[in-house]
């Protein structure tokens, strides 16, 4: 019984010595923390060559630095619960904030979606984010049992490397990039049956509205014509929204159309993580129709044309009864209604090709 227990005692006491190195490591990382100094900034702003930033301001305070040379301290921007690429990292010193070249030339020394740590790294280090795109940031800051490897750094963030991972700060710390202003603008791609019409930088204040630039002045401000046959042929909308020149991601858009015979197979989008927004109208009687896209304070109207479809119906609703002489002229021995594909009956001017003023006789004869 005693060699029994003294076993026990042995197995513990090796299993404790080999689990030493991970619990002391374990340790320093529960003694170390993440904060933010400067939670809040505007997105960069690229215009004539010219390049401002304005930056987070995390840091990390190790209690000491790292002990084991395979091991290494990462921190991660995190948006929408993804690893994010839209934020640019830079540790140390802080970012130029004004800097005349490209955008490419700017971002060519720092690190995209995370930033490393020096292994010598102790005390607090001072770490600066900076993004053109606007919306809340989390970072998280993890200690990886793992050689460094950039071609890795979505396995490090999903944890599917065999590796040690640590946190130093439990759900993260969040920053937040707001855009250069509350404007909301749109680029639109209208596809007409097969032809594209391209919108960009709509503000909603004014009435911006495709037109056919073949039609005559009587009608201008209308799309190319598109049949009204029950959705097989429609109007193909993309539009993608950014506010204050940052991409709108996850807000609420509207669509109504004026009156009844047109439809959209959308009414209610939310915008994508690119700040899109796809719908199609398509119509079952013919018309003009406006259709009317609002997100925020976004409004913008569009006019929209359905022409009727081939005739391919035709019922008699009136036969004379009786017989009708050979020397007389009855004008109206006969009455028949025609139809398109979606059941709606076609008016003369309607059916007639040519000016609109023909009657059934001018147009099948």
């Amino acid at each position: 019984m005693k060699n029994r227990k003294l076993f026990a005692i042995i197995t513990l006491v090796a299993f404790m010595l080999t689990m030493m190195p991970m619990m002391a490591f374990a340790t320093t990382a529960s003694g170390s923390s993440i904060s933010v100094d400067d939670a809040s900034a505007k997105v960069v702003e690229v215009k004539d060559g010219k390049v401002t930033v304005d930056s987070l301001h995390l840091v990390v305070d190790l209690d000491s630095k790292v002990k084991d040379e395979n091991q290494f301290v990462i921190i991660f921007a995190e948006r929408n619960g993804s690893l994010s690429d839209a934020d640019y990292f830079k540790v140390g010193a802080e970012p130029t904030e004004s800097y005349t070249g490209t955008w490419e030339q700017y971002i060519s020394n720092v690190t995209q979606g995370y930033a490393v740590l020096p292994v010598e790294a102790v005390g607090e280090e001072d770490i600066y984010v900076f993004s053109k795109n606007a919306g809340t940031v989390t970072f998280k800051a993890y200690v990886i049992g793992d050689t460094f490897d950039a071609k890795k750094i979505a396995s490090y963030y999903n944890g599917s490397t065999d590796l040690l991972k640590a946190g130093l700060v439990g759900n993260g710390v969040t920053g937040k990039f707001n855009p250069e202003n509350t404007d909301i603008k749109a680029d639109v791609t209208i596809d007409a049956d097969g032809t594209e019409f391209k919108l960009e930088g709509i503000a909603g204040d004014a009435a911006v509205i495709p037109v056919d630039n073949n039609a005559g002045d009587e009608e201008q401000n209308t799309l190319l014509e598109v049949a009204s046959n029950n959705g097989v042929d429609y109007f193909d909308f993309s539009i993608k929204f950014t506010k204050g020149g940052s991409k709108l991601v996850g807000e609420d858009v509207t669509i109504t159309i004026d009156k009844i015979g047109a439809t959209v197979n959308k009414e209610e989008i939310t915008t994508s993580a690119t700040g899109k927004a796809d719908f199609k109208v398509s119509a079952s009687k013919p018309g003009t129709y406006v259709v009317t896209v609002e997100c925020g304070s976004f409004s913008q109207e569009f006019k929209v044309k359905f022409v009727g479809t081939s005739m391919t119906k035709a019922d008699f609703s009136y036969v004379v009864d009786g017989t009708i002489a050979t020397e007389e002229i009855e004008e109206n021995a006969m009455k028949f209604d025609v139809f398109d594909g979606n059941g709606n009956k076609i008016s003369a001017t309607n059916a007639n090709t040519g000016d609109g003023e023909g009657t059934f006789a001018d147009t099948f004869e």
